[in-house]
């Protein structure tokens, strides 16, 4: 309803706070990843309008499940636990990032973190730990032999707020990654709101070697760049788009699902900010 204009931003926050107490995956889980959307598509000062309603919010759910995954808890319940970690330390959570940046310090020192709590860790660190992260990224990157903490290295890679990082980040996706990782990093850097500012510059002056990573690959950094950076950069964009179309067929599909994307979170944007 929000997105379709049925509501306004203030009714959809309202709405949201008789989930205080929910504690199931799939609605609170879905709210995490709404709440994230809208903090990365909207300016100032709605954006910290969803910080202040998303980091007690989500911060109170994660404190109710425990930070520290139990024994024997359900899946479910450790699979929620993800979902949320990212959201509420990004929204910025006291208590999340203190625990999460506390797990990255482990890490850096040679002890081991839960693995459920692995990616949410590393995420943080990013967010915490700037150039000394980044150094561990690359240096686990090349030694690690598990395929499952590559993808979770790769991906927090994209978690950076410092432009130093940001930019150093992109470059490795081009050079460092493995190939079959490359997306990774790029499509969460599209859910960055420190790192989209950057995204866009980078994938024009590099285009032609993106364009050459597989074509479903392809066809993820794609569809995460083009509505994330668009938001900001509409008209540049879509000229873009326009004549890569006209030039090559590859991933039009991808693209024009991305152009839509961008239309519908254009329109969702205009609504939350009328009448400032």
């Amino acid at each position: 309803l929000l997105k379709a204009g049925g509501v306004d931003l203030d009714r959809y926050l309202s709405f949201l706070g008789h989930y205080r107490n929910e504690d199931r995956l799939l609605p609170l889980g879905q709210i995490a990843a709404d709440l994230h959307h809208l903090l990365v598509l909207l300016p100032e000062p709605e954006r910290d309008r969803i910080r202040t309603f998303s980091a007690p919010f989500l911060g109170d759910r994660l404190s109710a499940i425990g930070l520290e995954p139990g024994a024997d808890e359900p899946h479910d319940r450790s699979i929620l636990r993800d979902h949320l970690f990212w959201p509420a330390a990004i929204a910025g959570d006291e208590a999340v990032r203190s625990f999460g940046e506390a797990g990255f310090e482990a890490l850096l020192s040679g002890a081991a973190v839960n693995p459920e709590i692995f990616k949410g860790v590393l995420q943080i660190g990013a967010m915490t730990r700037g150039a000394e992260a980044l150094s561990w990224f690359l240096r686990r990157l090349d030694e690690s032999e598990n395929e499952h903490e590559r993808m979770a290295i790769a991906l927090s890679m994209g978690c950076f707020d410092q432009e130093t990082q940001i930019q150093a980040a992109l470059q490795a996706v081009l050079d460092t990654v493995p190939d079959r990782n490359k997306f990774i990093p790029v499509v969460a850097m599209a859910a960055n709101p420190g790192a989209v500012p950057y995204l866009w510059t980078w994938y024009v002056e590099h285009h032609s070697q993106i364009e050459g990573f597989h074509p479903l690959l392809y066809e993820r950094v794609v569809a995460a760049l083009i509505p994330a950076c668009g938001v900001d950069r509409e008209a540049e964009v879509t000229d873009y788009v326009n004549d890569h179309l006209r030039r090559t067929p590859l991933a039009a599909d991808a693209i024009r699902m991305a152009m839509e994307r961008l239309k519908i979170d254009l329109a969702l944007r205009q609504r939350c900010t009328e009448g400032r």
